[in-house]
Formats: structure tokens, C-alpha cells, sequence
């Protein structure tokens, strides 16, 4: 006697028809499976710190890493060493390494991951960042980058932004710039490229990082 048990599956085709297909519990097994157990360094093969690369990048978050506190025991050990010396590189790498190799989800260490172990947005575009306080005056009439970020932003079509920016684009479209532009609509942009810039890094090519590429570097 057979062992197969068909499982109907429910698909939504164009324009809402519905129709089924079965499939063995088996390739249903396996697919979940393949998803469940994706590790770190092939979901995120983008954002690695290279072990013997990116000694700026490592560097930064052990500073980051010293103020905080990691879960995984060798990130622990790292920081018990009162500056970046030989072993502390060594602890730290070796715990990124390890977390590199643990699986996604069944893992406690996404955020000893996101903040001590991978390159985020602005690591990767580095010193075109603006940092550039937004309640200050600028120093020209041509306005501050805040500024001319916000015009740019007023001219692109809606669909190209990302989620976080609507609210400010909504708000943009009732103004004239540069200058009816307010604090609360630079404050309201480097927030958002604050936040923005802390996600891990997935790609050059990625429409989310293109957008932050955008609106949060100096051309």
C-alpha cells in the first residue's frame, strides 16, 4: 500500500480565480525545510565582515559592541578586554564566524548578528553619508543637503519610495521648496536615514538600499 497522501494546496491565480494543485508531504516538507533552516551567512552573504577585510568595519563594532551587551559567549569574552588588542579581534571574529554557520531562525543571536557581525547600509556607503545636523542654518542660499534631499524627494513618483518615507512625501506635497521647508521635515528625514542606515546590508542592487543610497548621501 502506498505511503503518498496528496496534500490539495489553494493558489490565487490573476484576477482572484482560484484553483489547487497536489503535492506529496514530502515536497512540502522539504521546501519549509529549505526556508527553516537557511543560515546566516547564506541569507546575508552581502553583509559578512570579512575575517582578514574590514578592519575599520570590525573595529566600529567592537566599539559598539563594548557598550552593549552581546549574547554569545566569545562576543562576551571579546569585551571583556579593555581595548581591540590581538585577542579581543580574535574573540569577536570567531563569534561572528560561529554565528555565520547557526541557522536563521533557530537562533538567539540575530541581534549580536545585525549590530556586532554584519555590515549595515551605512558601513558600505560610508563617508558620502550626511551627518549634517538638520536644525542647523546652512551655509550657503543654496540650502543645506537636508534640503536638497527633501526637493529630491518632492519629485519622485510615490511608488518608487519605501514604506517609512509616505508619510513624509505626503507632507512634502503640500509645500513649496526650498522655501516653505521646515526642521520638522529635515528632523523627519534624517530619522528615517538613521534607521534606515542601521539595516543589514543585502545588496547593492536592492531597491530598499537604493532608495537610502538617495536620500541619505551627499551627491
Amino acid at each position: 500500500m502506498s505511503n503518498f497522501t496528496p496534500v490539495a494546496i489553494l493558489l490565487v491565480g490573476t484576477g482572484g480565480v482560484a484553483y489547487s494543485y497536489y503535492s506529496s508531504p514530502e515536497r512540502v516538507n522539504k521546501s519549509i525545510s529549505s526556508k527553516v533552516n537557511v543560515l546566516f551567512k547564506d541569507k546575508y552573504g552581502e553583509a559578512l565582515l570579512r575575517e582578514n577585510h574590514d578592519q575599520a568595519v570590525w573595529q566600529g563594532k567592537w566599539n559598539v559592541m563594548k557598550a552593549s551587551k552581546p549574547t554569545h559567549d566569545l562576543l562576551k569574552k571579546a569585551i571583556e578586554h579593555p581595548n581591540y588588542s590581538h585577542d579581543a579581534q580574535k574573540l569577536h571574529k570567531e563569534g561572528c564566524l560561529n554565528i555565520y554557520e547557526s541557522v536563521v531562525m533557530a537562533t538567539s543571536y540575530f541581534s549580536d548578528f545585525q549590530q556586532y557581525c554584519a555590515k549595515n547600509n551605512r558601513d558600505v556607503l560610508g563617508g558620502k553619508w550626511i551627518a549634517e545636523d538638520p536644525s542647523k542654518k546652512a551655509k550657503n542660499k543654496k540650502g543645506s543637503d537636508w534640503d536638497k534631499k527633501l526637493e529630491e524627494l518632492q519629485k519622485v513618483k510615490k511608488q518608487e519610495l519605501s514604506v517609512g518615507l509616505l508619510d513624509l512625501y505626503a507632507q512634502l506635497e503640500k509645500v513649496k521648496a526650498p522655501k516653505d521647508l521646515k526642521d520638522e521635515h529635515r528632523v523627519a528625514l534624517k530619522g528615517w536615514c538613521d534607521s534606515s542606515g542601521e539595516e543589514i546590508y543585502l545588496g547593492g542592487e536592492v531597491e530598499a538600499f537604493k532608495v537610502v543610497k538617495k536620500f541619505c548621501t551627499s551627491n
